[in-house]
């Protein structure tokens, strides 16, 4: 019976072992069950297609349109795109810090916490299944937290004030600050047009070049920066939600103080109009985009970076390359000319097969690389002789992996500041050179050549020992 009653008490234990086990394998870990616990709401955002927000600072409806997300009240204007991000990133998933629990037959009193009526309410519509709205309460004692509670929750919940501080915001915070919408890379023509200052500029082959006034390389991160500017001008104030023909010429904008076209590539033309000062504020501008309905307020100090030159956005660079694209070099000084190719990943003077030092033709390309031009001269060469480049005696040609054709650069007389008179291939501009460019002609191959390694002399076998007499034939001495 003893043993009996030891086997059954042993397979009662091993099965409720097993059960709590698999009891327990169903059951999440304690930590993700406390998050679970204080998830006060999980919406994707994808899954949003309206929010609907209620706070002292605004009442605001925003809704999804072709994927854009608009504001629909109190303006009917696009909405800041990244702070609808930011707000539906702080409810996906939104949990609480802690979770105050009140039982069924006792349920809270939502006026002790602010929540009767509410301090603020956020409403989200999704794609499917019901509205999920949150009501916010007033701050805890602690005054970082508030109270806030799912409507379809019974639980009250505590919740960090940051998201107070993302919903009650005025419109302005709500609403897109974009004044002129398109994407940088797509611009393949720009023209800018005011009483002082205008220009037109193309962009072939991936570079940018000047048509009106000169005809001249522009400054690729000059063009870039550019455009990122108008990319980028901010609404500071939204003057008009609809502007009417009839109400521009009250803003300057029938004769307007700057007109800017934009192609972009496929045909696609775009015109932003600046106008007159606004009045109560002098620092801003009237703005509008030909295709927007809005009147803005933009910077007056943002608009005058556009109206800058033609020369100051022209390309200073002698010769446009990387140190790495070079596969060869010609330079020419006094009407002596050297050669240097890299043939098997090793650096060679050409015309004596010696090789060169890797590292010290790198920053010897560099340099060649940072010699700019301190100043334009004519855009036009008319007389080449009068700037020593009818013949040119020095120059250097570059060329670049992937490139049949060097890039030229012809080296004339010197310049009464010290410098030299240049011209590059492909522009017609003259221009100064500094007076390190000198010094950059007198580089000679056996400055850059590789160092000699002389290897180690052999030493001579040591001499045998000399033989000592035995003890034996000492003795016998």
């Amino acid at each position: 019976m003893r043993w009996n009653s030891t086997v059954a008490l042993l397979l009662i234990t091993v099965g409720l072992g097993a059960y709590v086990s698999l009891h327990e394998l169903r059951l999440p870990p304690r930590e993700e069950s406390e998050t679970r616990s204080r998830r006060i709401v999980d919406v994707p955002p994808d899954d949003v297609t309206e929010i609907s927000v209620k706070w002292p600072a605004v009442s605001a409806t925003l809704k999804r349109v072709d994927g854009d997300w608009q504001l629909t009240a109190p303006l009917s204007v696009p909405a800041d795109p990244t702070h609808v991000d930011r707000l539906l990133r702080q409810l996906g998933p939104l949990d609480a810090e802690r979770v105050l629990k009140f039982p069924k037959d006792m349920p809270p009193k939502l006026s002790e916490f602010g929540l009767d009526p509410p301090v603020g309410t956020i409403t989200l519509t999704l794609r499917s299944g019901p509205p999920i709205t949150l009501l916010f309460g007033e701050a805890t004692a602690l005054g970082e937290n508030q109270y806030a509670k799912a409507v379809d929750s019974p639980n009250i919940f505590i919740v960090h004030t940051g998201n107070r501080l993302l919903l009650d915001q005025p419109i302005e915070a709500y609403r897109s600050h974009d004044v002129w919408r398109f994407e940088p890379f797509r611009a393949d023509r720009l023209a800018i047009q005011s009483a002082d200052v205008a220009y037109t500029m193309e962009k072939r082959q991936g570079r940018w070049f000047f048509t009106e006034p000169i005809q001249d390389a522009v400054d690729n991160a000059e063009a870039s920066m550019l455009l990122s500017r108008l990319r980028n001008l901010r609404s500071e104030r939204l003057i008009l939600e609809a502007a009417k023909p009839e109400d521009l010429p009250a803003h300057g904008l029938d004769s307007p103080y700057v007109r800017v076209e934009l192609t972009l590539d496929g045909g696609d033309s775009k015109t932003l109009l600046i106008g007159n000062p606004v009045k109560d504020a002098e620092s801003l501008r009237s703005a509008k985009a030909e295709d927007d309905s809005q009147l803005h307020g933009v910077l007056d100090e943002s608009v005058r970076q556009w109206l800058k030159p033609a020369n100051d956005f022209r390309s200073r660079s002698s010769l446009e390359f990387f140190a790495g694209q070079v596969s060869r070099v010609q330079i020419t000084s006094d009407g002596k000319t050297w050669t240097a190719e890299e043939q098997a990943d090793q650096w060679r003077h050409v015309e004596t097969a010696v090789p060169l030092d890797a590292k010290k033709m790198e920053a010897f390309f560099w340099k060649i690389h940072d010699t700019k031009f301190t100043r334009f001269l004519e855009d036009q060469l008319a007389d080449p002789t009068r700037y020593g480049l009818a013949s040119p005696s020095a120059g250097i040609r570059i060329w670049t992996t992937g490139s049949s054709e060097p890039q030229e650069l012809a080296i004339g007389a010197a310049t009464e500041q010290g410098g030299r008179y240049a011209m590059v291939s492909g522009r017609t501009v003259v221009a100064e050179l500094p007076a390190a460019v000198t010094e950059l002609l007198a580089t000679t191959p056996e400055s850059l050549s590789a160092p000699v390694t002389t290897p180690p002399e052999e030493s001579a076998p040591p001499s045998p020992p000399e033989p000592q007499p035995s003890p034996d034939a000492a003795a016998t001495q």
